[in-house]
């Protein structure tokens, strides 16, 4: 059965010492998830925040990164 780390549960990025959970446990323990997954579908919590302005601050970052890489293979072809 797959186990879940607990938050916070590495020092320095490393997972000494960590404690496993089960699926159930995480769920529980998790106070303030956005995206919940299971066998019948993914569902996602709005009432935090803005998901829209949250998929348009990721979409202008995507356009940002392919302007970006645009430009430096111009410029290497010249």
């Amino acid at each position: 059965m797959p186990h879940t780390l607990k938050p916070n549960s590495h020092v320095d990025g490393h997972l000494e010492g960590a404690t496993l959970m089960t699926p159930s446990e995480a769920l529980e323990n998790c106070d303030d998830c956005r995206i919940e997954v299971s066998t019948s579908g993914i569902v996602i919590d709005n009432t935090s925040g803005d998901l829209m302005m949250e998929l348009g601050v990721l979409f202008f970052i995507c356009v940002l990164g392919l302007f970006v890489y645009a430009g430096y293979r111009w410029i290497k072809t010249k």
